[in-house]
């Protein structure tokens, strides 16, 4: 008898194993349907395809869990089938030593014992198949906080470019009154064009710095890149260092805009920056003169001005030479 149980409860097990691939319909999610054009009002085909969109990230994980509760409710069964299958095979054996035993339902019994026992391999089976679910949702995890993260990229970038007025003037004015006049903080910038780290505190009575946060993306930052690429070319950087930080943007998509857009000046990622630098909106320039002094704050619009960029640059180069 115990062999008998433990083959069926070995069947059920390998039953609830088949359903973690092929659910029947009762645990079947209802798959999300393509959002088709109707003549509803704009905001309502809206909502309908941020419902689907919903069904199609969620519908995914949830039949993963699913399937990862079957794959653990069939390893319980079967390592119970295997259980009573080894003792069903111990009284098999010490049934065939008894006097007067029935030896062909004795060894019927442990036949159907040792097929019990294959169980066990079914239940390390699905030990590997719960931990390869689980590898696959972590996996989609990350897949799905890059794509959040671009979207958040995209949305910023989209703020960049909509609201450039806000950005200038009254900014400016705030960003003068608290920093200028004032030893700009030390900042650590890892240029991706080129070999070794920058430190501005070690430009402190060698150079003045132009410093400018921005996103090289941005259609907004776009002139003042061609701003400080002409200044570039006028002086040359033994007399003023121009650095260009990037918060948002990561160092591939840096390399690859430095090279489509044929940036000269250093630019890079900063490390852990403090204020202003870290507060800065984009896009933002600093102007900080030989002695470490911030002289100088543009922000937006102020920042892309050619002929203020320009003079500033020059003052900065003059002042260092007296």
């Amino acid at each position: 008898m115990l062999g008998l149980f433990g083959v069926l409860l070995l069947a059920g097990a390998g039953l609830l194993h088949h359903w973690h691939t092929n659910p029947p319909a009762f645990m079947q999610l209802t798959p999300a349907t393509h959002p088709a054009s109707t003549n509803a009002p704009p905001a309502q085909n809206a909502t309908n395809a941020l419902q689907d969109l919903l069904k199609q990230k969620t519908s995914a994980p949830l039949q993963q869990e699913i399937a990862s509760k079957l794959l653990s409710f069939s390893t319980g069964v079967a390592v119970l089938a295997g259980v009573i299958g080894a003792a069903g095979l111990i009284m098999g054996v010490l049934s065939l030593r008894l006097a007067g035993a029935e030896r062909g339902k004795a060894w019927t019994g442990m036949m159907l014992s040792l097929v019990s026992i294959l169980a066990w391999g079914l239940a390390g089976w699905n030990v590997v198949l719960n931990i390869r679910i689980k590898q696959k949702a972590i996996a989609q995890i990350g897949d799905e906080f890059a794509n959040y993260t671009n979207i958040i990229n995209n949305a910023l970038n989209m703020a960049d470019d909509l609201l450039p007025g806000v950005r200038a003037g009254q900014d400016t004015v705030i960003f003068e009154n608290e920093w200028r006049g004032k030893l700009a903080p030390d900042l650590h910038v890892q240029p991706v064009n080129s070999p070794g780290d920058v430190l501005l505190s070690e430009q402190r009575e060698i150079r003045p710095v132009l410093i400018a946060v921005l996103n090289t993306q941005s259609g907004l930052c776009r002139p003042l890149i061609d701003a400080l690429n002409e200044i570039h070319r006028d002086i040359p950087s033994s007399d003023l260092l121009i650095l260009v930080v990037s918060h948002r943007e990561n160092p591939a998509a840096l390399t690859a805009a430095v090279e489509a857009q044929g940036i000269r000046f250093l630019t890079g990622k900063a490390v852990n920056p403090l204020p202003p630098y870290k507060d800065a909106l984009s896009p933002t320039v600093f102007a900080i003169d030989h002695e470490g002094v911030i002289r100088k704050a543009l922000v937006g619009n102020d920042a892309a001005k050619t002929d203020d960029l320009r003079r500033i640059a020059r003052n900065l180069r003059d002042a260092a030479r007296r």
